[in-house]
């Protein structure tokens, strides 16, 4: 939980100059060097060989198996070691692609072993995409991707780390026409039992609709509005629910350095909010960015991006778990230093609360509604408190609490209304404090806040 801490209500904190260590309690460490166990559908959730919940912390990464099969060890290792100590545990990577990167089906099959092994090393799984690029009249045959994806995998098979997706984007125009009739059931032949398998994502204009596999991946649309976007993740609720299979935010609007419309942010809130989002809902979250496609260890922007998606995702799981800080009060971390992953991000006052109100309330619209006894009791369930935070609500009065409920309730983006009102409740720094699972500090600053600016 240590990454959401930098952002709080004041402004700007560095954490290269932090004056205390990062708290994390919020995500469980994967074990390095560690057999995570094969993965397994439990209805709308994943389950661990041991039968806990997993929580899908995805990354884009491409590029790994090119880095292993051009014998670039050394960068892949770097990028593996990068994603573990930001707590990310699941990599996704290419099999084959001819286009912007020269890895053969040859090589990839060749390399994938290698992958496994690496990821295996942090505790961490590989999503395996067996099919990508495959317009080229030389992978179009029926024989070659049957052929391939049966060699995908079985070597997926034969490793417990893994899962696979028969196919990145079907429908693309760079894939050969892979989403036609019944092409991706016949293919999903091919998948040995033990495999936990999607078939790929629906067109964007449909990107909530239900394909194949035993869990299911989407691609939400990325035009539009900031805050709009973020909110479409809540609708892959409701197709978790539709179907009863386990849904990946798969490959959202990526980070970059520079924002590009409909294709790359820069906003580290907005990442944060998809993260939240994803984790309140029990939906899987992965982090797309720009040097991510390359396997690469991300530029600053994007670094500040994956530390806001680590944060918000640390913060819905700790809701979600009802997770309770441990770190004493001097602020010293419980977790190793190798584990911690540097914080680098800023950001304001408003972006941190237009962020947190676009989580809560889209979790909210997208929650099953209970019957309440009163408003009152509605805001405990939506907002997740605790016995001891429940007072928290005297700060509204009673028509404010149903002014709340009603906002929360409302699909789309959240209006100025409720992001105030939630700030009335949560916004004390004794308060906000303890619900992203930080030890609870007084409404004032300590040597604990290292930078941090009000």
């Amino acid at each position: 939980m240590g990454g959401l801490i930098r952002y709080l209500v004041g402004g700007t904190v560095l954490a290269t100059a932090m004056a205390c260590a990062t708290h994390a309690d919020g995500l469980r460490a994967s074990p390095s060097r560690v057999d995570p166990g094969r993965l397994r559908a439990c209805g709308t959730s994943l389950c661990s060989a041991d039968g806990a919940p997993f929580n899908w912390r995805g990354v884009t990464a491409f590029r790994l198996a090119d880095l292993v099969a051009d014998g670039r060890d050394a960068e892949a290792r770097a990028f593996v070691g990068w994603a573990a100590r930001q707590r990310f545990t699941v990599l996704r990577v290419l099999a084959m692609n001819h286009g912007w990167m020269d890895l053969t089906p040859a090589d990839g099959q060749r390399a994938l072993p290698r992958v496994f092994a690496l990821a295996r090393e942090h505790g961490m799984y590989v999503q395996v995409v067996a099919l990508a690029g495959t317009a080229r009249p030389e992978f179009a045959s029926e024989r070659f991707l049957h052929a391939q994806v049966r060699a995908v995998s079985r070597l997926c098979a034969a490793a417990s780390n893994c899962v696979l997706e028969i196919a990145n984007e079907p429908y693309h125009s760079s894939q050969a026409d892979l989403d036609a009739g019944s092409r991706l059931a016949t293919l999903d032949e091919e998948v040995p039992p033990q495999v936990l398998a999607a078939w790929g994502a629906s067109p964007p204009r449909a990107f909530d609709a239900p394909t194949g596999g035993e869990y299911l991946v989407a691609h939400v649309r990325r035009d539009g509005d900031r805050w709009d976007r973020v909110s479409r993740v809540a609708r892959l609720a409701a197709l978790a629910q539709q179907s009863g299979r386990f849904v990946v935010d798969n490959e959202p609007i990526g980070a970059a350095e520079q924002a590009q419309p409909s294709r790359r942010d820069d906003e580290p809130a907005a990442f944060f909010a998809q993260a939240a989002i994803g984790g309140l809902l029990d939906v899987g979250s992965t982090f797309h960015c720009e040097d991510c496609l390359e396997a690469r260890v991300p530029g600053p922007v994007q670094q500040q991006c994956a530390d806001a998606f680590i944060a918000g995702r640390a913060f819905a799981e700790g809701r979600r778990e009802g997770a309770t800080a441990t770190s004493p009060a001097s602020c010293v971390s419980t977790e190793s230093p190798a584990m911690m992953a540097p914080v680098t991000a800023t950001l304001n006052r408003r972006a941190f609360w237009q962020s947190l109100a676009v989580s809560l309330s889209a979790a909210a619209a997208a929650a099953q509604p209970r019957p309440a006894a009163n408003p009152r009791a509605e805001l405990t369930e939506l907002l997740s408190l605790r016995s001891s935070e429940v007072q928290w609500l005297d700060s509204l009065t009673a028509p404010q609490q149903v002014a709340l409920v009603t906002g929360l309730r409302a699909p789309g983006r959240p209006s100025r209304e409720v992001v105030d009102l939630l700030y009335r409740v949560l916004g004390r720094r004794e308060r906000l404090f303890a619900y992203v699972g930080y030890p609870p500090l007084p409404n004032r600053l300590t040597a604990c806040d290292g930078l941090l600016r009000e």
